[in-house]
């Protein structure tokens, strides 16, 4: 009796388990399958059923569809095939052949699994189930089952693709993640970007812990892990399952341990006071150690020396606020022991976990263990030979489309002074060619190998020119290289009959007089060059301006050029010197061909001609050369001669024509020309600058009587050419020599601590707004006040002003003073330090944040970040933990000793700035607003009723009152005598007449005339904003950084500038206004698309209608992130279809003034502007779209 009791509990225990399993099965299913199945109303959307406009389009829709209604379908099949079970249950003999296959197979399996003799023949397996599919097809042949099979897969077909063809697909849903940011629902695997596009990058395998755990967990302890938890941590529980784990190699087996270390086994058998888990983690960061590899959990934590027990192994320096998450937190707790030892352990030690940060923070994750993402490096970049092999040069460590050539030399660079002669024009004397005169034959010989060895140093066992120097041995002379060492002799005597003056006088003479007569001419244009604020510019004299309607209007920045534009030489003479150069010094058997040659000169234009920050590599060069006609690279093994010709071109470009534009021309970009880069001759750039470096010296500095040594910090300055004027600026971004860091970077932790301190007391910053979204807040509340008082808008006075050289002119008394007011005395801060990583256009972004809090408030990083939650999406954070501390005290002293004692390098002698803070430092926005709010607190009188912003030194002053407008004018023209602040007269401007006491007419606009003001136009008389059309740049092409692969994100680049909510909230603007602007943002994206195609070799059609596209259709998901997440206060009236209209308006009127997009525009009319789908758009947008035309069909026809 007791047996059978005892199993009969067994027997129960198994029926248990065996529920436990169908229901972690059903689960399971619900999960992965059922959760991917849409709601009815959108799998039923009627409102989005329109017929495709063509076969490509109805594709597209099938495309997307299939894959997010998949679930939706799946149903439907399985629906269908409930019906075919139907039909199979009541036919007879089909039934019967169904059960005569199944059943058969199932026989054959359990009763025939090994040979049988029957009679005198061995009846195998094999000849069982060839017998029971002959037997099968007869039978199935007389029941006729084809019609069926055609019938289910017939009708599944038709719905499907019937209903995936006629849905319309959400605009959102074709481009991820820009439309869902403020929404608070929870993103899928599959439709996350970080789980899809981010961390594939870097892992071979990325999965949700559910998947995982579903893994490695044996059946027999199935049932436990899947157990109900507390309701406390339901929530909790949930987003860890939904979490992702990152593994270096696909899943297999192996990665669970068979065998429980000793460690281990002693946690389990040996009791302590201390919890598990913390035994746990003692274990893991031990083995994590013993690997010599980083990771999350050993972050501030270091071995303390000398001692061996695991206790007190490690020594905690900082908090780590991730792993005591861990550590506190209940959910860990269970899964540790719903796990067990060795599998949590292993889930710790050989995988990356990332934590959903939150429901509001869309599609955003914590590392909470493994080696930080930022310290991984992509795992393409290991596959580089497997993913990039058709494109790269054969045999080299990297594809030659990676190895750019170093642009960033030609800048901001000095002259070389050599005595008696002046500025240098050509090599420099340290050039390589002109480093030795030898005298015999064994020098001459040695200065030719080093040549040699100096281009093809791999040759030699050195390593790859453009890889960093690994010192090694180096080999003997390659003997193939004889050839060259014939070459290079040559070059040698050609370099040395050269002369370089002359070629550059031939194809860039200088744009100075000459002569002695012409010595004072040259000295009036080089002030003229110096621009108006070189000197303080007096107010002029009214007798000039009598009369106020002769007031000076606005001048556009089109009507005239820019006064140092006639100095620079233009980048076809360069080109055309350097080509002069390759012809005459270079030998001709190193190119081999006339055709070569070309090749190569049509990479020095690419190099000269190519904007401030756009790349020039490798394969761009050696498009086109012909390998065969060179004698020197004549070699039976291609990877020899395809090494050698990129170390040779890596050599002329970096150690040649390089340093001979670095030492002839003075390369820089400018205000006015934004990324084009032009070229001054040197001694030209030398003549110009010396009465601006001059003033520099007599005004703004004071000269040290201290050697320039290494251990003295310093900085460099550089002339950044403005329209009128130019800029000095000072260079702290270089590192320091014997410091390493630069000063910008010492200056980081005060920063942190200043912008803190200054965000917690924002009376501190007065008027100044930061950003767009501070003037949109401003002036949204302005218009709100003046509303709540006045039935309607009253008219508007409006008055602007400019400080003038303000980082220049800064009190340092004052702003000591001011800043000592701000930093509390005796107050230690920890500044916060994460990184976040995120991909965008198939290129990942690591950047680095910090943030200040005050040391009593240490803060802990998950909860941190979660407080910001809607402002991360698509990314994932990781914790610095070593976060520095900081006294306010020692702020103050640096930030003193920066302010009064920074040094500036002009030539060989050190200065001292007197007054004013540097241009270039960290810190001189936060001190110029620190100190004008400080300046405006103590002379400018201000209304409540008034509105007064400031954008850095730029003023706007906005009143309903004329006398205080005039009150305020003059406040502003008498400045800050204390503050060391003035106003510069010819950048005022007000729209009522204005009359100074001396006599000054100030310049105005009209009434009622939109007025300008840091690149918008405010209209008075409804406050909206528009963007300041008088400011386009000279030429479109100036503003573009092209490379290949990036025209679609410079579109949404441009869409997005003004889908932001001050250009398109209607409350702020009217209806029509948020549509001009939308209009206006669609011309520059169609005018800046023409100039990048024709900078592009060529451009695959379907691919730039692809692109146009995606750029029209995102503009309403941004609008509706913008107006919902950026400004949950702003209305939003318009419509998708009326903006979506204005997009192709753009693009098809934009484009159809050159010939060479006809196509595209004949697409685009017939396509979209004539749907049907926009017959309401062209009626409420169309005329306005055309009214606006003309004006945008002349500033793109100006600017293109």
């Amino acid at each position: 009796m007791a047996n059978q009791v005892k199993e009969y509990a067994m027997q129960r225990t198994y029926s248990n388990e065996d529920l436990w399993l169908v229901v972690d099965r059903v689960k399971g299913f619900r999960e992965t399958r059922l959760s991917n199945v849409r709601p009815f109303g959108e799998f039923f959307d009627y409102h989005r059923i329109s017929v495709p406009r063509d076969t490509n389009e109805a594709i597209q829709r099938i495309t997307y569809n299939t894959r997010h209604f998949s679930g939706n379908y799946a149903v439907v099949i399985a629906l269908l095939s409930v019906y075919g079970l139907y039909v199979v249950f009541t036919d007879l003999l089909l039934l019967v052949a169904v059960v005569v296959l199944v059943g058969g197979f199932a026989a054959i399996n359990r009763f025939a699994p090994e040979p049988m003799q029957v009679g005198n023949h061995v009846v195998t397996q094999k000849s069982l189930y060839a017998i029971l599919l002959a037997v099968g097809l007869v039978l199935l042949w007389f029941a006729e089952p084809f019609a069926l099979i055609f019938w289910l897969v017939g009708s599944s077909a038709l719905i499907i693709l019937g209903h995936a063809a006629f849905i319309e697909p959400p605009v959102s849903s074709e481009y991820a993640g820009v439309e869902g940011i403020g929404s608070h629902t929870h993103v899928t695997m599959s439709e996350s970007p970080v789980a899809q596009d981010l961390l594939p990058l870097y892992y071979g395998d990325v999965i949700s812990m559910r998947e995982y755990l579903s893994r490695i967990v044996p059946h027999e302890r199935n049932a436990t892990l899947w157990q109900a938890v507390p309701p406390a941590v339901e929530g909790e529980w949930r987003s860890m399952l939904d979490g992702l784990i990152g593994l270096d190699d696909a899943w297999s087996t192996n990665q669970v341990a068979d065998e429980v270390p000793y460690e281990l086994a002693r946690i389990n058998s040996e009791p302590s006071s201390t919890p598990r888990i913390v035994r746990v983690m003692e274990y893991v960061q031990a083995e994590i150690q013993a690997s010599k590899r980083s990771d999350v959990l050993l972050l501030g934590y270091k071995p303390t020396p000398g001692i061996s027990s695991a206790r007190e192994r490690w020594t905690n320096t900082h908090p780590n606020t991730i792993l005591t998450s861990l550590l506190l937190s209940t959910v860990w707790h269970l899964l540790l022991e719903r796990l067990g030892l060795p599998t949590f352990a292993n889930l710790l030690l050989h995988s990356s976990f990332f934590l959903p940060l939150d429901a509001q923070a869309h599609d955003t994750y914590v590392q909470m263990w493994g080696v930080p993402l930022s310290e991984r490096q992509p795992r393409r970049d290991k596959d580089l030979g497997k993913i990039l092999r058709p494109a790269r040069v054969a045999s080299l460590t990297v594809p030659a489309q990676h190895i750019y050539l170093p642009r960033s030399m030609l800048f901001y660079a000095r002259p070389h002074i050599v005595a008696r002669r002046g500025v240098c024009l050509g090599l420099p004397p340290d050039h390589p060619l002109y480093r030795t005169t030898p005298s015999t034959h064994h020098e001459r010989r040695m200065h030719v190998a080093r040549l040699v060895q100096s281009m093809f140093p791999q040759a030699f066992g050195q390593g790859y020119a453009w890889e960093p120097r690994v010192p090694k041995r180096v080999r003997r002379w390659p003997k193939h290289l004889q050839t060259v060492a014939y070459l290079v002799t040559a070059m040698l005597q050609r370099h040395a009959k050269f002369r370089y003056d002359r070629a550059l006088e031939l194809c860039c003479p200088s744009a100075l007089p000459r002569g002695r007569a012409a010595r004072e001419r040259r000295s009036r244009l080089a002030t003229q060059f110096a621009g108006p604020e070189a000197a303080v510019a007096p107010w002029p004299n009214a007798s000039t301006q009598a009369d106020p309607s002769l007031a000076p209007a606005p001048v556009s920045r089109m009507a005239t050029e820019p006064r140092f534009f006639k100095y620079a030489t233009s980048a076809g003479r360069v080109s055309w010197f350097v080509r002069l150069v390759l012809h005459h010094v270079v030998p001709f058997d190193f190119f081999g061909s006339v055709h070569n040659r070309r090749v190569v000169c049509r990479g020095v234009k690419r190099l000269i001609q190519a904007r401030r920050y756009e790349r020039v590599s490798l394969f761009d060069v050696l498009q086109g050369f012909r390998t065969r006609d060179c004698v020197w690279l004549a070699h039976p093994d291609p990877h020899w001669v395809q090494r050698r010709l990129c170390e040779w071109l890596w050599w002329l470009f970096v150690q040649l024509i390089i340093p001979l534009l670095r030492t002839t021309f003075y390369a820089t970009d400018t205000a006015a020309f934004r990324q084009r880069v032009l070229y001054f001759r040197q001694d030209v750039w030398v003549q110009v600058s010396r009465p601006l470096l001059e003033r520099l010296r007599a005004e703004l500095f004071e000269r040290v009587e201290e050697p320039v040594h290494a251990s003295v910090p310093y900085a460099t300055v550089r002339l950044v050419p403005k329209e009128t004027t130019v800029r000095p600026i000072i260079n702290l971004r270089r590192r320091v020599p014997g410091i390493g860091r630069s000063m910008n970077a010492q200056l980081q932790s005060a920063f942190d601590v200043l912008s803190y301190e200054a965000a917690r007391q924002p009376e501190r910053l007065g008027a100044a707004v930061g950003s767009m979204k501070g003037l949109y807040m401003r002036l949204k509340a302005y218009k709100d006040d003046l509303l709540a008082t006045h039935s309607k808008l009253p008219r508007l006075y409006m008055v602007r002003a400019d400080i003038r050289a303000a980082f220049d002119s800064l009190d340092h008394n004052q702003l000591l003073k001011v800043v000592r007011a701000l930093l509390p005395k005796e107050t230690s801060y920890v500044v916060q330090r994460y990184t976040h990583v995120h991909t965008t256009d198939r290129h990942v972004w690591r950047v680095t944040s910090r943030r200040a809090w005050p040391d009593a408030h240490y803060p802990s990083f998950v909860p941190s970040m979660r407080a910001q939650a809607t402002t991360w999406h698509h990314v994932v954070l990781m914790d610095g933990v070593t976060y520095p501390v900081e006294q306010a005290s020692e702020i103050l002293e640096r930030v003193e000793a920066h302010i009064t004692r920074s040094l500036v390098r002009l030539g060989p002698v050190l200065y001292r700035q007197r007054r004013g803070i540097p241009q270039g430092s960290i810190l001189s926005s936060l001190l110029c607003n620190l100190l004008l709010a400080d300046a405006e607190r103590t002379y400018l009188p201000l209304d409540p009723a008034d509105c007064l912003l400031r954008l850095t030194d730029d003023y706007l002053f906005v009143s309903p009152s004329l006398e205080r407008a005039r009150t305020m004018c003059l406040a502003l023209y008498r400045g800050f005598p204390q503050h060391g602040c003035h106003i510069a007269p010819h950048k005022c401007l007000v729209n009522f007449d204005m009359l100074l006491p001396h006599g000054y007419v100030v310049p105005r606009i009209a009434a009622q005339a939109p007025f300008p003001w840091c690149g918008v136009q405010i209209h008075p008389c409804t406050l909206g904003i528009a963007s300041d059309t008088q400011r386009y740049p000279f030429h479109m092409g100036d503003t573009l950084s092209v490379r290949r692969g990036g025209l679609g994100a410079m579109l949404i680049r441009l869409v997005r500038q003004r889908t932001m909510a001050i250009f398109t909230d209607t409350a702020l603007n009217t209806i029509s206004g948020a549509y001009t602007n939308l209009l206006e943002s669609f011309v520059l994206a169609a005018a800046k698309l023409h100039v990048w195609l024709r900078h592009l070799p060529y451009a695959h059609p379907p691919h730039v209608l692809r692109v146009i596209a995606h750029a029209v259709q995102s503009a309403w998901p941004l609008l509706r992130v913008h107006t919902r997440v950026a400004a949950p206060g702003a209305q939003f009236q318009l419509k998708r279809r009326c903006v979506e209209w204005l997009g192709w308006f753009a693009f098809a009127r934009v484009l159809r003034h050159w010939r060479q997009h006809d196509n595209l525009v004949a697409v685009l009319h017939r396509t979209q502007l004539e749907a049907s789908h926009y017959v309401e758009a062209r009626r409420i947008v169309g005329r306005l779209a055309l009214e606006a035309w003309p004006a945008h069909a002349r500033r793109v026809q100006n600017a293109t």
